[in-house]
């Protein structure tokens, strides 16, 4: 380990701002202010970080901007890569199709699933981290791809140190020495995004340095473009159903500037460090807000093995290992049953949630002391999501599968056109398979895991074509990887039990805090009409419930009917093709005119022979007859997707 010892170094003169710093305004959002509000970072490793948005920003990447933004030379060539990749899998898949006699379709889709991860590696780092986002998007991909895109990995050659103290020294605006005493210059953690360094402050304290690399964020912004491009001109010709591609691409897009966004990840650190002091035995590492920027992350170096050290052991089946594990103060059962609290805390408690808990994501230091860091990735959803996931784990613990359906499809509302019917039946199957599963002492933690089921939801509403809310997806995720994490570290885990001890808990400690409440209003007089009140409107509560459950109506997204969309496509289309050969004609009588007038003198033209030249067959009919062909195809491609999708339901009086 190189550690350099700044305090003999002389001091040199502050360098500028950075000169290739993007605005804000060119990332679709306004810059953010700093006055009054806390900056800071909180991440500690590189281990596959990812990110989730909370600012909206615009979609871009339309045909029109591409044209607009100065980076045009390097868009083109970003697209011209994306089709390079497009095509190429496109050729690997027709090929697949002539194996489905020599393989099963597993074989066959595996092997596809692998041939997408590899092209991912080899396009480059900044597109390795679109693939990590598709992984998760098992509502628009095959779940066999995002089992195997899961398997990127995002690892990158550091950036030189001399080029990672200058991108340091830009962001605190003065040298290196006067904010580190000590300074690693070996990075021990480099990923497609950043760098993370390990140094000691003029105070003493040791703590990480994570440095963004220098251009991701132009590589990114032109990926995406490119992306929304391809996908804008596929869509509009016909070859995909209109905004299922652009929706993914705009969410990606998104996601990944907040990863880039440091600033952001830093708030969202020491907010969730104000939360987590309810949850016993968790903390997150202090964050240093005045060395913090958008390139630029200092937190407290937090030392201990991560969680992903601790389950390697535990699947190992060394017993020495895991004899010297537990000497050392990690306790796999008590480090589960801690989880558990807060992953239900975390779930129906907490405005926001760390949205990427992977077992790199937490370390553990001795006496199971748990400390969650990489806050790129948060999110939040609405409280009413939230009380239908609770009542859809209760009801799925009582065995009430009916209402667990309905509380699936609830989440999902309003829902385009489906054949509900259909859609009730997948669901509960679905839903009878896991409830049985979970009930089997025997049976493998990855078949009755909340991840398997999480999957094949997303797959049934993909096969539905129902896009899954992005806020949803994350939560999922969240969800996903909070459940195998505990299965793990205890392959005994009963789900459905303990989620039902940790709600009697929960309802037991409100009842304290009412009945405190009542007992110090004694002393003041007690407000009995609103209590009338409030027990009122909790009866009319529980019978709306009560009433939804036995006959439940669900909401439809406003649509149109397929009779409707094909009219509209057919008289589009009529108007281009009368724009076109209207436009063909006024060339072609306006190109003979110049050149009889070029010919001969302008006397000698007379409109009859003009138009003869024009309306008289040549080569530029075969031209016309092709973009008219071209224009035809299309509206016909459209009406086709429409008339595989179920019609919009009928309205019932």
């Amino acid at each position: 380990m190189k550690i350099i010892n700044l305090r003999k170094k002389k001091k040199t003169k502050k360098t500028a701002a950075s000169e290739d710093r993007i605005p804000l305004e060119r990332l679709g959002h306004k810059p953010m202010k700093t006055n009054g509000i806390p900056a800071a970072t909180s991440v500690v490793t590189m281990n596959n970080p990812a990110v989730i948005p909370l600012p909206n920003r615009e979609p871009t990447g339309t045909i029109v901007e591409i044209f607009k933004n100065p980076t045009l030379g390097r868009s083109i060539v970003h697209m011209l890569g994306w089709f390079s990749f497009i095509f190429r899998f496109y050729i690997a898949h027709s090929r697949s199709k002539k194996l489905r006699g020599k393989m099963s379709e597993v074989e066959r889709i595996r092997g596809l699933a692998k041939r997408l991860r590899v092209m991912f590696e080899n396009m480059g780092p900044t597109t390795i981290k679109v693939g990590q986002q598709l992984a998760v998007r098992s509502d628009v991909i095959p779940v066999e791809y995002c089992d195997e895109l899961e398997n990127l990995l995002d690892s990158a050659p550091s950036i030189p140190t001399e080029q990672a103290i200058e991108i340091i020294e830009q962001e605190t605006g003065k040298p290196l020495e006067e904010t580190f005493s000590e300074f690693d210059r070996n990075c021990f953690g480099s990923a497609s995004l950043a760098c993370v360094y390990r140094a000691r402050l003029i105070s003493g304290e040791w703590v990480a340095v994570k440095v963004r690399r220098p251009g991701v964020e132009q590589e990114i912004l032109a990926d995406c473009q490119a992306l929304s491009t391809i996908f804008t001109l596929a869509e509009n010709i016909g070859i995909t159903r209109l905004g299922k591609w652009l929706a993914v691409i705009t969410e990606t897009r998104s996601m990944l500037l907040d990863e880039l966004d440091f600033k952001l990840e830093s708030w969202q650190a020491i907010y969730f460090k104000s939360l987590i002091k309810e949850i016993k035995h968790f903390n997150v590492p202090k964050t240093y807000s005045h060395l913090c920027t958008r390139k630029l992350i200092v937190s407290e170096f937090i030392s201990g093995m991560t969680m992903r050290m601790i389950l390697n052991v535990l699947e190992g089946n060394d017993i020495a290992a895991i004899h010297k594990l537990t000497a050392e103060g990690y306790n796999p059962l008590k480090l589960g049953k801690r989880w558990a609290n807060y992953v239900y805390w975390a779930n129906f408690d907490s405005p926001i949630f760390h949205a990427d808990p992977h077992p790199g994501n937490i370390i553990v230091k001795p006496g199971n002391k748990l400390y969650m860091i990489d806050f790129g990735c948060c999110g939040s959803v609405a409280n009413s999501i939230r009380r239908l996931m609770l009542n859809l784990n209760i009801a799925f613990s009582e065995g009430d599968l009916e209402q667990a359906v309905n509380g699936i499809i609830a989440m999902n509302e309003p829902l385009p056109p489906l054949d509900i019917e259909a859609y009730q039946t997948d669901l509960r199957n679905l839903i009878r398979k896991q409830y049985i599963l979970s009930q089997q002492k025997h049976a493998a933690w990855k078949e009755k895991s909340l991840a398997s089921g999480m999957r094949e939801s997303t797959e049934i509403a993909r096969k539905f074509n129902i896009p899954v809310q992005s806020a949803l997806l994350r939560f999922f995720r969240m969800q996903t990887l909070s459940d195998s994490m505990l299965f793990r570290l205890n392959p005994n885990f009963n789900a459905t039990k303990q989620v039902m001890k940790w709600h009697a808990k929960r309802q037991n400690e409100r009842s304290k805090r009412a009945r405190k409440q009542i007992e110090n209003k004694l002393h003041g007089g007690i407000d009995w009409l609103h209590i009338e009140q409030q027990q009122a409107q909790q009866a009319q509560v529980q019978r709306q419930i009560q009433a939804s459950s036995e006959i439940p109506k669900f909401r439809f997204r406003f649509g149109v009917s397929k009779g409707h969309y094909a009219v509209t496509v057919l008289i589009t289309a009529a108007v281009r093709l009368l724009v076109l050969v209207g436009v063909f004609f006024i060339l072609k009588t306006g190109c003979h005119m110049l050149w009889s007038m070029l010919r001969d003198s302008l006397s000698a033209v007379t409109l009859k022979d003009v138009f003869i030249k024009t309306f008289s067959f040549d080569i530029s009919y075969f031209f016309l007859f092709g973009f008219l062909s071209f224009i035809v195809g299309i509206a016909v491609q459209k009406i086709r997707i429409r008339e595989r999708e179920v019609d919009i339901p009928r309205r019932e009086n």
